[in-house]
């Protein structure tokens, strides 16, 4: 499959081409940073439009790697000239914006797909398939973190308008999980956030999820490498943490049937394999046009929630979000 590439910055050079390139051929990539422009091979169509890539009719599906307030306008444009499209979080970053994509997305019937990447890490597979079997007894609550080490941002991250504060950067991403690991919607959401360096670089959301499940996420922009999830049962908890040498459980029971099954899981110790799982995963669903999760319906909830999280700081109120017609069940 001939893959084009809309935007090359750090995180696309660094993770993306190389997963793409085992899976697909990258056909083509706008960028219009004549520097970035010039570590791309001499085989690969270069474009300084996107609008000019997605013209290419060789080229049969878009991964696109923008900034967050550009991500919807080149999926919908991708999509109405038939491409499938796989894109970076986070969907868009208005109400408005998102529901543009879904509606052509809906419309178009091309695959599409989210980067959540965090969903292709084996831990929380395997720890969404113990929850499922309940050898953890029933889930009391959860915690998340997420944090970065301070650094000086890009200028897009560091206005709302284009798509900066935490909850769309990091915080969008253990909403996914959180929807995932435990198969329910957010019914409601309360945050608080503060701008110490960058806007809202530091936030605190409560989740209730529709099982009645209450998920705590802490993420920040300029704190140190953190990344941990836990999950507290009746019977035991699991502790998912990606700088610990190893998988952590908490069991209540030493009978519990997962305990050896998790022991020797590790953490990998960089980000290659989900970005090559997530892409490949995406390559295949293009090539066969059969539907995956996480996908842009992923996305856009993912996205109601940070908005419901906005308002909550704004207005420090428990913002109510209306629950799919079909509940999660993926």
């Amino acid at each position: 499959m001939n893959i084009g590439l809309i935007g090359f910055g750090r995180i696309a050079q660094l993770k993306h081409l190389p997963a793409l390139n085992k899976v697909a051929t990258i056909a083509a990539v706008a960028e219009r940073d004549l520097e970035q422009r010039a570590k791309l091979p001499a085989s690969v169509a270069l474009y300084t439009d996107y609008q000019h890539l997605l013209d290419d009719a060789d080229v049969s599906a878009v991964v696109i790697c923008l900034p967050s307030h550009l991500h919807a306008a080149a999926a919908v444009s991708a999509i109405e000239r038939g491409k499938h499209v796989y894109i970076e979080k986070p969907l868009a970053t208005t109400y408005e914006d998102g529901q543009r994509v879904i509606a052509a997305w809906q419309e178009a019937g091309t695959v599409g797909m989210v980067g959540f990447n965090f969903r292709f890490f084996p831990q929380y597979a395997q720890a969404r398939a113990v929850i499922a079997s309940g050898d953890i007894g029933d889930v009391v609550s959860a915690r998340a973190i997420f944090t970065s080490r301070a650094r000086t941002l890009p200028a897009w991250k560091q206005a709302r308008d284009t798509g900066g504060g935490v909850l769309l950067d990091l915080a969008t991403h253990h909403i996914d999980l959180s929807r995932y690991l435990f198969a329910a919607e957010v019914a409601a959401v309360s945050a608080e956030t503060r701008t110490l360096t960058h806007f809202q670089d530091s936030a605190s959301l409560t989740l209730t999820l529709t099982n009645g499940v209450n998920v705590q996420i802490t993420a920040a922009l300029a704190d140190r490498e953190r990344q941990q999830f836990e999950i507290i049962g009746t019977n035991g908890s699991l502790l998912i943490d990606r700088y610990a040498p190893a998988l952590i459980q908490q069991p209540q029971s030493r009978r519990a049937a997962w305990q050896t099954q998790l022991k020797a899981v590790r953490f990998s110790p960089d980000y290659s394999q989900p970005f090559d799982d997530a892409l490949g995963t995406f390559v295949r669903a293009a090539e066969t046009g059969v539907q995956i999760a996480p996908s842009l319906a992923d996305g856009m909830r993912s996205l109601e929630v940070v908005l419901a999280g906005e308002k909550s700081a704004e207005t420090g109120q428990r913002i109510n979000l209306a629950v799919p017609l079909e509940p999660f069940a993926r």
